[in-house]
Protein backbone atom coordinates (compact mmCIF):
# COMPACT_ATOMS: atom_id res chain seq x y z
CA UNK A 1 0.00 0.00 0.00
CA UNK A 2 1.26 3.62 -0.97
CA UNK A 3 2.41 5.58 2.07
CA UNK A 4 1.24 9.34 1.71
CA UNK A 5 2.61 11.80 3.94
CA UNK A 6 0.30 13.42 6.75
CA UNK A 7 -0.55 17.23 4.98
CA UNK A 8 1.46 20.26 7.16
CA UNK A 9 -1.55 22.30 8.15
CA UNK A 10 -1.37 25.96 7.63
CA UNK A 11 -0.78 28.28 10.97
CA UNK A 12 -3.95 29.27 10.32
CA UNK A 13 -5.45 25.79 9.73
CA UNK A 14 -3.87 24.81 12.99
CA UNK A 15 -5.90 27.97 15.03
CA UNK A 16 -9.39 27.72 13.43
CA UNK A 17 -10.21 23.96 12.52
CA UNK A 18 -9.95 22.65 16.11
CA UNK A 19 -12.42 25.54 17.25
CA UNK A 20 -14.55 24.33 14.19
CA UNK A 21 -14.46 20.53 14.65
CA UNK A 22 -15.08 21.20 18.58
CA UNK A 23 -18.43 22.90 18.37
CA UNK A 24 -19.46 20.76 15.07
CA UNK A 25 -22.84 18.19 15.34
CA UNK A 26 -24.02 15.18 13.54
CA UNK A 27 -26.66 16.29 11.23
CA UNK A 28 -28.87 13.84 9.32
CA UNK A 29 -26.86 11.25 7.19
CA UNK A 30 -23.89 11.67 9.26
CA UNK A 31 -23.13 15.34 7.82
CA UNK A 32 -21.16 17.76 10.03
CA UNK A 33 -22.63 20.63 10.48
CA UNK A 34 -22.11 23.71 13.05
CA UNK A 35 -24.55 26.78 13.62
CA UNK A 36 -23.73 30.05 11.91
CA UNK A 37 -23.81 32.08 14.93
CA UNK A 38 -21.20 29.95 16.41
CA UNK A 39 -18.98 29.89 13.52
CA UNK A 40 -18.84 33.39 13.45
CA UNK A 41 -18.04 33.67 16.98
CA UNK A 42 -14.89 31.19 16.44
CA UNK A 43 -14.07 33.60 13.66
CA UNK A 44 -14.21 36.77 15.77
CA UNK A 45 -12.23 34.76 18.34
CA UNK A 46 -9.39 33.74 15.95
CA UNK A 47 -9.47 37.41 14.31
CA UNK A 48 -8.81 38.79 17.22
CA UNK A 49 -6.15 36.32 18.21
CA UNK A 50 -3.99 36.90 15.16
CA UNK A 51 -4.83 40.77 15.01
CA UNK A 52 -2.76 40.72 18.52
CA UNK A 53 -0.51 38.26 17.21
CA UNK A 54 0.70 40.44 14.49
CA UNK A 55 0.98 43.56 16.55
CA UNK A 56 3.08 41.89 19.01
CA UNK A 57 5.38 40.67 16.75
CA UNK A 58 5.13 43.63 14.22
CA UNK A 59 9.14 43.57 14.54
CA UNK A 60 9.13 40.08 13.17
CA UNK A 61 6.80 40.73 10.56
CA UNK A 62 9.01 39.45 7.92
CA UNK A 63 9.45 36.02 9.65
CA UNK A 64 5.47 36.37 10.02
CA UNK A 65 5.89 37.00 6.28
CA UNK A 66 7.02 33.53 5.37
CA UNK A 67 5.13 31.58 8.18
CA UNK A 68 1.83 32.87 6.69
CA UNK A 69 3.75 32.63 2.70
CA UNK A 70 1.17 31.97 -0.41
CA UNK A 71 3.38 30.18 -2.74
CA UNK A 72 6.41 31.43 -1.17
CA UNK A 73 5.52 35.04 -1.93
CA UNK A 74 5.92 36.46 1.12
CA UNK A 75 6.24 39.92 0.83
CA UNK A 76 2.82 39.92 -1.14
CA UNK A 77 1.07 37.87 1.37
CA UNK A 78 1.08 40.61 4.26
CA UNK A 79 0.35 43.69 1.61
CA UNK A 80 -2.82 41.44 0.13
CA UNK A 81 -4.05 40.83 4.06
CA UNK A 82 -3.66 44.01 5.25
CA UNK A 83 -5.81 45.13 2.77
CA UNK A 84 -8.44 42.73 3.23
CA UNK A 85 -8.67 44.11 6.49
CA UNK A 86 -8.58 47.73 5.48
CA UNK A 87 -11.48 47.11 3.39
CA UNK A 88 -13.67 45.53 6.03
CA UNK A 89 -12.72 48.17 8.61
CA UNK A 90 -13.95 50.84 5.75
CA UNK A 91 -17.32 49.28 5.47
CA UNK A 92 -18.86 49.63 8.02
CA UNK A 93 -21.24 51.98 8.63
CA UNK A 94 -20.02 55.74 11.00
CA UNK A 95 -23.53 54.95 12.89
CA UNK A 96 -22.20 51.16 13.52
CA UNK A 97 -18.53 52.25 13.87
CA UNK A 98 -18.38 52.90 17.67
CA UNK A 99 -20.33 50.05 18.72
CA UNK A 100 -18.38 47.54 16.92
CA UNK A 101 -15.09 49.10 18.33
CA UNK A 102 -16.10 49.24 21.66
CA UNK A 103 -17.56 45.71 21.65
CA UNK A 104 -14.46 43.72 19.84
CA UNK A 105 -13.87 41.66 17.13
CA UNK A 106 -16.55 39.22 17.70
CA UNK A 107 -19.04 42.12 16.83
CA UNK A 108 -16.39 43.54 13.78
CA UNK A 109 -16.51 40.24 12.15
CA UNK A 110 -20.23 38.89 12.80
CA UNK A 111 -21.56 42.05 11.06
CA UNK A 112 -19.54 42.41 8.03
CA UNK A 113 -19.71 38.87 7.40
CA UNK A 114 -23.73 39.17 7.92
CA UNK A 115 -23.72 42.75 5.62
CA UNK A 116 -22.53 40.12 3.09
CA UNK A 117 -25.63 37.99 2.92
CA UNK A 118 -28.10 41.04 3.34
CA UNK A 119 -28.80 41.21 7.33
CA UNK A 120 -27.75 42.66 10.15
CA UNK A 121 -27.55 42.86 14.00
CA UNK A 122 -27.95 46.51 13.78
CA UNK A 123 -31.56 45.19 11.61
CA UNK A 124 -35.30 45.94 13.14
CA UNK A 125 -36.29 42.81 12.93
CA UNK A 126 -34.35 40.60 15.33
CA UNK A 127 -36.24 37.42 15.35
CA UNK A 128 -34.50 37.42 11.31
CA UNK A 129 -31.46 38.19 12.14
CA UNK A 130 -31.65 35.58 14.81
CA UNK A 131 -33.16 32.80 12.72
CA UNK A 132 -30.38 33.42 10.46
CA UNK A 133 -27.51 32.95 13.45
CA UNK A 134 -29.32 29.77 14.51
CA UNK A 135 -29.51 27.68 10.78
CA UNK A 136 -26.86 25.08 10.65
CA UNK A 137 -24.57 25.27 8.38
CA UNK A 138 -22.44 21.72 6.50
CA UNK A 139 -18.73 21.69 7.39
CA UNK A 140 -17.73 21.62 4.08
CA UNK A 141 -14.28 22.89 2.29
CA UNK A 142 -15.64 26.39 1.31
CA UNK A 143 -16.80 26.84 4.86
CA UNK A 144 -13.54 25.68 6.24
CA UNK A 145 -12.16 28.14 3.47
CA UNK A 146 -13.85 31.15 5.11
CA UNK A 147 -12.80 30.37 8.26
CA UNK A 148 -8.62 30.02 7.94
CA UNK A 149 -9.34 33.32 5.38
CA UNK A 150 -11.00 35.20 8.48
CA UNK A 151 -7.81 33.76 10.76
CA UNK A 152 -5.47 35.16 7.87
CA UNK A 153 -7.04 38.68 7.50
CA UNK A 154 -6.32 39.49 11.57
CA UNK A 155 -3.21 39.43 11.22
CA UNK A 156 -3.36 42.17 8.25
CA UNK A 157 -5.41 43.98 10.34
CA UNK A 158 -3.17 43.88 13.80
CA UNK A 159 -0.59 45.41 11.33
CA UNK A 160 -2.46 47.95 9.86
CA UNK A 161 -4.39 49.15 13.30
CA UNK A 162 -1.99 47.96 15.84
CA UNK A 163 -3.14 50.80 18.28
CA UNK A 164 -6.87 50.11 17.05
CA UNK A 165 -6.46 46.29 17.43
CA UNK A 166 -5.01 46.89 21.68
CA UNK A 167 -8.22 49.52 21.99
CA UNK A 168 -10.84 47.18 21.02
CA UNK A 169 -9.54 44.32 22.79
CA UNK A 170 -9.23 46.46 25.91
CA UNK A 171 -12.75 47.83 25.61
CA UNK A 172 -14.21 44.01 25.33
CA UNK A 173 -11.74 42.28 27.73
CA UNK A 174 -10.20 44.85 30.37
CA UNK A 175 -12.37 48.32 30.28
CA UNK A 176 -15.76 46.54 30.89
CA UNK A 177 -18.58 49.12 32.27
CA UNK A 178 -19.97 46.73 35.14
CA UNK A 179 -22.75 48.91 35.52
CA UNK A 180 -23.85 48.50 31.52
CA UNK A 181 -22.86 44.73 32.11
CA UNK A 182 -25.38 44.45 34.54
CA UNK A 183 -28.37 46.44 32.43
CA UNK A 184 -27.33 44.19 29.51
CA UNK A 185 -27.44 40.81 31.63
CA UNK A 186 -30.91 41.96 32.97
CA UNK A 187 -32.49 42.93 30.18
CA UNK A 188 -32.68 38.97 28.79
CA UNK A 189 -29.13 39.19 27.12
CA UNK A 190 -27.34 35.84 26.97
CA UNK A 191 -24.31 36.34 28.69
CA UNK A 192 -22.73 35.71 31.55
CA UNK A 193 -23.88 37.57 35.21
CA UNK A 194 -20.54 38.99 35.70
CA UNK A 195 -17.78 39.56 32.34
CA UNK A 196 -14.47 37.86 32.02
CA UNK A 197 -11.52 39.97 32.64
CA UNK A 198 -8.48 38.53 30.43
CA UNK A 199 -5.41 40.81 30.15
CA UNK A 200 -3.95 41.61 27.05
CA UNK A 201 -0.58 40.63 27.95
CA UNK A 202 -2.00 36.75 28.76
CA UNK A 203 -4.11 36.78 26.18
CA UNK A 204 -0.81 37.39 23.70
CA UNK A 205 1.25 35.16 25.54
CA UNK A 206 -1.10 32.32 25.09
CA UNK A 207 -1.32 33.44 21.23
CA UNK A 208 2.66 33.69 20.59
CA UNK A 209 2.31 30.36 22.55
CA UNK A 210 0.48 28.14 20.03
CA UNK A 211 2.59 30.05 17.24
CA UNK A 212 5.99 29.11 18.79
CA UNK A 213 4.39 25.42 19.03
CA UNK A 214 3.82 26.07 15.24
CA UNK A 215 6.37 26.85 14.20
CA UNK A 216 8.99 24.40 15.82
CA UNK A 217 7.05 21.22 14.46
CA UNK A 218 6.37 22.69 11.11
CA UNK A 219 8.86 25.30 10.33
CA UNK A 220 11.77 25.12 12.98
CA UNK A 221 14.53 27.04 10.00
CA UNK A 222 12.11 29.97 11.41
CA UNK A 223 12.42 29.04 14.91
CA UNK A 224 15.73 31.11 15.88
CA UNK A 225 14.56 34.34 13.26
CA UNK A 226 11.18 34.41 15.62
CA UNK A 227 12.70 34.23 18.68
CA UNK A 228 9.68 32.87 21.04
CA UNK A 229 11.40 29.82 21.93
CA UNK A 230 11.38 31.15 25.66
CA UNK A 231 7.63 30.30 25.23
CA UNK A 232 8.27 26.94 24.83
CA UNK A 233 7.85 24.19 28.20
Amino acid sequence: MENKEKAVPTLAQSMVYPLIVEESKQGFFGKEKIRFGTFLAICGYVYESTALASTALVNKSSVLGQILAFQSQEAGALTFLRNLARTRSEALAESERYYVESTGFGTLITESELNKIGHSIFAKDAKKTGRVMNKNWKINNDLLRIGETLCLEGFGFGLEFPEQTRHMYKNAYEDIDLDEWELMHNSGLNIPKNPTIYPIEQRENDILTHIAEYVHEYRPELEDSLDLKHLLS
